[in-house]
């Protein structure tokens, strides 16, 4: 048997096992995705993640060139599970920005290892994904459309949403590396810590936006 003869037996069992899938590419990146939960990003490479999704070990080559592509993959899958869950939880502003932050929250927990690999990895530096950041990007938004609903008024939005952004990630980071010691949370449960962190958000964000507004208004009397 010749070596094209083996390749093209290969490529025709490559075909065959994509089209069992349906789709290749999102079976690939849901095996990494179970890789990541269970073993770590340590153990993520492209020949275990066809070997989980029941393909040949050259088939993941035919959507990433490599390792980094893969996990810029799964980042991104990532970010936009992050975005449907952060959308509109209530009509209700307040109550619907308490959930937002709630929800933030609970899928850092939950996914420990994948909201790393989002946040806290520099795997991912070297090669930005636009993926990744247009689905940032739409995580981001629902937190915009949160604060809006809560301040439609309001012209300081965007800052808002880093510091609201800031102060969730910041807790979830403290929570998820365990830095936040027992004697430090007085025997405080992390249920307990973000229900008080989250029921206290609307409240924080309209303060933060008069303080901003307040600024504003000093700057514009002293370029008058």
């Amino acid at each position: 048997m010749t070596k094209n003869t083996e390749r093209d037996k290969k490529d025709k069992k490559d075909q065959k096992t994509q089209y069992h899938h349906g789709d290749l590419r999102a079976a690939l990146v849901q095996a990494a995705g179970e890789i990541l939960t269970n073993e770590g990003p340590d153990a993520l490479s492209l020949r275990g993640v066809a070997a989980r999704a029941g393909v040949s070990h050259s088939a993941p080559y035919r959507h990433f060139t490599d390792r980094r592509a893969l996990l810029s993959a799964v980042a991104s899958e990532g970010f936009r599970e992050l975005a449907h869950r952060q959308r509109s939880h209530s009509n209700d502003a307040t109550m619907n920005l308490t959930e937002v932050g709630r929800s933030y929250l609970q899928f850092a927990l939950e996914h420990s290892a994948m909201y790393r690999l989002m946040f806290m990895s520099d795997i991912l530096e070297a090669n930005p994904d636009p993926d990744i950041a247009r689905m940032s990007r739409e995580a981001f938004e629902t937190l915009r459309q949160a604060i809006n609903a809560l301040l439609p008024d309001c012209h300081h939005t965007g800052a808002l949403c880093i510091m609201m952004w800031s102060q969730l990630h910041g807790l979830a980071q403290m929570l998820l590396e365990t830095r936040l010691r027992d004697w430090m949370r007085d025997g405080v449960d992390d249920d307990a810590m973000i229900e008080a962190a989250c029921t206290t958000l609307p409240e924080t964000i309209k303060h933060a936006a008069s303080v901003l507004a307040a600024k504003a208004t000093a700057r514009q009397g002293l370029s008058g």
